[in-house]
């Protein structure tokens, strides 16, 4: 039972990181992807991986900001998948620490 208890909180701390990361906007209380914490980081990274060190003046081409939004996007769609798989595989690890944590300062209450 205590295991079994171990995983459900671990899922839902990893669930809660993962709306935090990949799908809260960055600078508002809303959901969408397109405005998360991963995908803002992911523009400047895709742009400069696939374009090079160009100047910021060409950033503003309909093509490259075309090019740049369908890599990041691929990105994000992967590493969320792989987010997911890495909360269900180890969802029992997520929670040990906040558990223990939570043990340690009741205790000191």
């Amino acid at each position: 039972m205590k295991n079994k208890t171990q995983n459900i909180i671990g899922l839902l701390i990893g669930i809660c990181f993962y709306i935090f990361l990949f799908l809260k906007e960055q600078y508002a209380f809303n959901f969408y992807y397109k405005g998360s914490i991963i995908i803002n980081n992911l523009y400047p990274l895709v742009d400069s991986v696939v374009f090079g060190n160009k100047s910021n003046v060409s950033f503003l081409h309909p093509m490259r900001i075309a090019t740049v939004e369908n890599y990041a996007l691929t990105i994000w769609y992967i590493l969320s998948i792989l987010y997911l798989v890495f909360i269900w595989r180890y969802r029992g690890c997520i929670a040990y620490y906040p558990i223990k944590i939570v043990k340690i300062i009741y205790k000191k209450i």
